[in-house]
């Protein structure tokens, strides 16, 4: 059986959707899954042992030609679009598709011919792709599925290669960056959470997007027992997160890869609540601070609010960490 999964958007999106490969792998054992992601979000899968072959969609004219003519020629037993929102893209690429059984919301338009029934309630992004699989026979789980991720081995040497020559063994990571400019903090903000917490002889590695990385350099000279780790590629934050104590970040992709190894994760979020609910942490342990309700940034969070409840954070995980529970 061959199966073709569609996701293009982003790295958080893609992430979330991995528990449809392994569940339809033990539904399916010798199916062949391949997947069609985007040049912004392919490589977090590209590590995933239950794929066979990943169709990156490239924002070109040429690449728009290229993805045709891969969706066209390549014709699948199931053909699978879990987007539970309409985009005009995923209607052209499915009606192009030459695939018999193509699953999808048809949302009021006549694009799948076996839609994904409608849930009776707001699902998380995690169970978006699962419900997909309702057509075969695959029934969501009763407890929500953590994100599956597998750590790039060059990513690996990479990072323990770092820790050897800064002398590091335990550490928290520290993510800068986000989607947008107003679910970000600056500088001022981020230092004053970090040396106000209780947190002794804590090590932190900081890292960010390309576009924030003279931002992170700037901030681990302020910070006590902070440092700078330049990452490559997303591969480099999976390996990052993999061996962190805990993670603190915005509210982005990282979120998600901290669920994934259940890391104890402190979040900031914005005050969107349909957001939230469909993009809270996984994490079996995480404290989430969020705006003002409707704000669609975080610069509104309340930093005396922030400081208390990091120290609590800090609290819990190193009790947690004696129980041996993380």
């Amino acid at each position: 059986m061959r199966i073709m999964i569609v996701q293009l958007g982003r790295i958080g999106d893609l992430l979330l959707i991995t528990p449809m490969f392994s569940a339809l792998k033990k539904k399916f054992p010798d199916c062949q899954i391949d997947v069609f992601a985007g040049r912004n979000n392919y490589k977090i899968i590209e590590n995933n042992p239950n794929l066979n072959k990943i169709f990156i969609f490239e924002k070109s004219f040429l690449g728009y030609f290229k993805t045709i003519y891969n969706i066209f020629i390549n014709k699948y037993n199931y053909y699978i679009d879990p987007k539970d929102h309409f985009s005009t893209e995923s209607k052209i690429f499915a009606k192009i598709n030459r695939s018999k059984n193509k699953i999808g919301y048809n949302l009021g338009r006549n694009i799948f011919n076996i839609e994904i029934p409608v849930p009776n309630r707001l699902l998380h992004h995690s169970e978006i792709g699962l419900n997909s699989l309702l057509p075969l026979g695959i029934n969501l789980p009763d407890k929500l599925a953590k994100p599956e991720l597998f750590i790039n081995e060059v990513s690996n040497i990479y990072l323990d290669n770092f820790l050897k020559k800064n002398n590091i063994s335990n550490y928290f990571a520290l993510n800068l960056s986000a989607s947008t400019t107003d679910r970000m903090w600056d500088n001022e903000k981020w230092n004053k959470l970090l040396n106000s917490t209780k947190k002794e002889n804590a090590n932190f590695l900081i890292c960010s997007s390309p576009k924030e990385k003279n931002q992170a350099i700037e901030l681990s000279k302020r910070i006590s027992n902070a440092m700078f780790f330049p990452t490559r590629d997303i591969n480099d934050v999976v390996a990052l997160v993999s061996k962190s104590n805990a993670v603190i970040t915005p509210d982005t992709a990282l979120v998600h890869i901290s669920a994934a190894f259940n890391k104890p994760l402190f979040a900031l979020y914005n005050g969107i609540e349909d957001a939230y609910s469909k993009f809270f942490p996984l994490s079996d342990y995480y404290i989430s601070i969020k705006a003002p309700i409707g704000d669609f940034g975080i610069q509104k969070i309340d930093l005396d609010y922030a400081i208390q409840k990091l120290n609590e954070f800090f609290e819990n995980i190193t009790r947690l960490s004696d129980k041996n529970i993380f």
